[in-house]
């Protein structure tokens, strides 16, 4: 805890990492680093926008957020991400 947040990091896959669901039952600070390349559309993104078969052989994921917005490439040690959950 830090100033009454709890602070933590998680290295994971991408799915595992947008596959999570917050409680909402604390102020919570989430670091997020993916593991290995992956290609993330958001929630309500048509699957068309994406080439699966180029992303299969250049080994990037493909997964989907429970988010809206449009597609992120996910590079390990390049991108990072922080998600931020304030309770009612």
């Amino acid at each position: 805890m830090i100033g009454g947040w709890h602070v933590t990091t998680r290295r994971a896959s991408a799915a595992e990492l947008h596959g999570r669901v917050p409680t909402g039952e604390v102020r919570s600070a989430e670091w997020y680093e993916v593991t290995a390349p992956a290609l993330v559309l958001g929630s309500a993104q048509r699957d068309d926008v994406v080439e699966t078969a180029a992303c299969e052989a250049a080994g990037v994921d493909v997964v989907r957020r429970r988010s809206g917005g449009g597609v992120v490439l996910l590079v390990p040690g390049e991108c990072l991400w922080l998600d931020v959950v304030v309770p009612r």
